[in-house]
């Protein structure tokens, strides 16, 4: 009772500031641009429906992407605008894999990454760094570093998602400290409030996914007549 109240809170404040964001921007008391009002208010849409587990996470997102592309060419953040063009084809390959049916027709359950998908995604991560920073430097990127570790981590939190591996919430976590610092940096200030409210949605992420799959093995215990610990 007390989990079901909190996710009505959470989307009552989101509405809540919101609404206050487009009162603003109508007004003028806000400088924000409607580009980045939508990024703002699709993307706490998009990454809370993440956190209670519902599929409609991904065409919220992929709307959210469509917004970030664009500002992210203006802000000639290379990396992270080709980001948003992955985004929204993994978008519909994650829709997919949300709702596809396993052998019992049951929904993709959460759980741990295997050993293969979480080595791989560190390896990817790893390995892309040179040569995509090398790319943004060549065609005069700004931060092209941080602009490509934030894509690269984006990219395998984004494939560690869509198989409901709860270790996609470290890669978002880690990313989301980079992205409040760098779209400060680029004066981008109402995005980079934003990643503070990512990144307290993916600590809330992490936490409320971890209690998910203690749940799901107890229950899983109950049902074989076991016990053990958790």
């Amino acid at each position: 009772m007390k989990s079901y109240l909190w996710i009505h809170r959470v989307w009552a404040g989101i509405a809540i500031v919101s609404l206050l964001l487009v009162i603003g921007t109508v007004t003028g008391v806000t400088s924000f641009g409607w580009l980045e009002v939508a990024a703002f208010i699709s993307g706490l849409i998009c990454v809370w429906l993440v956190v209670v587990e519902s599929h409609w996470n991904w065409p919220i997102g992929n709307l959210n992407a469509g917004c970030f592309l664009a500002m992210f060419i203006i802000d000639r953040l290379f990396a992270n605008a080709v980001l948003q063009v992955v985004f929204i084809t993994l978008g519909f390959w994650g829709w997919y894999m949300w709702l596809r049916k396993g052998e019992n027709q049951e929904i993709r359950p959460i759980g741990k990454a295997d050993n293969l998908s979480l080595y791989a995604s560190i390896a990817f991560v790893v390995l892309s760094l040179y040569p995509i920073q090398q790319l943004l430097i060549a065609v005069d990127g700004a931060a092209p570093f941080w602009d490509t570790f934030t894509t690269v981590l984006s990219l395998a939190a984004t494939y560690l998602l869509g198989k409901k591996f709860v270790e996609n919430w470290y890669f978002w976590i880690t990313a989301d400290v980079i992205y409040i610092a760098l779209f400060y940096d680029r004066g981008r200030t109402l995005t980079s409030i934003l990643y503070i409210f990512f990144l307290a949605m993916a600590i809330s992420g992490l936490l409320g996914w971890r209690k998910a799959m203690q749940n799901i093995a107890q229950q899983a215990l109950i049902i074989e007549g076991g016990t053990t610990d958790v």
